[in-house]
């Protein structure tokens, strides 16, 4: 079920996501919904509609919970095929650590006449 995640933000998916800032964005926060924003070279009378809502949230009583669970996903996401933002430099770091780096000797001597 976890690699549809991986799938781009398209289709089905991509058009909850839209229904979701338009509701919250337009709907809920009383302001106009996209097709209904006046083209600025057709209505430049018309102004801006820059809807926006607000929602604050206090994660305190919940963070060890909420760290928990994210930590539980990354892996989740993980086990499908999904890379999280810097699993990569973690891993590269690791290697290079382990095996050290490899530097052509080219390199190498150019480095040491500077």
């Amino acid at each position: 079920a976890l690699k549809e995640a991986l799938l781009p933000i398209g289709g089905g998916k991509g058009l909850a996501l839209a229904v979701l800032v338009e509701v919250l964005a337009g709907a809920l926060a009383g302001d106009v919904l996209g097709p209904e924003i006046p083209l600025p070279w057709r209505a430049p009378e018309a102004g801006v509609h820059p809807g926006f809502l607000l929602v604050g949230l206090d994660p305190g009583p919940l963070s060890d919970r909420i760290a928990q669970r994210v930590v539980e996903l990354g892996r989740y996401l993980e086990a499908a095929g999904g890379r999280l933002p810097g699993s990569r430099r973690a891993w590269a770091r690791a290697e290079a650590l382990r095996n050290g780096i490899q530097v052509p000797r080219e390199l190498w001597g150019a480095l040491a006449r500077r």
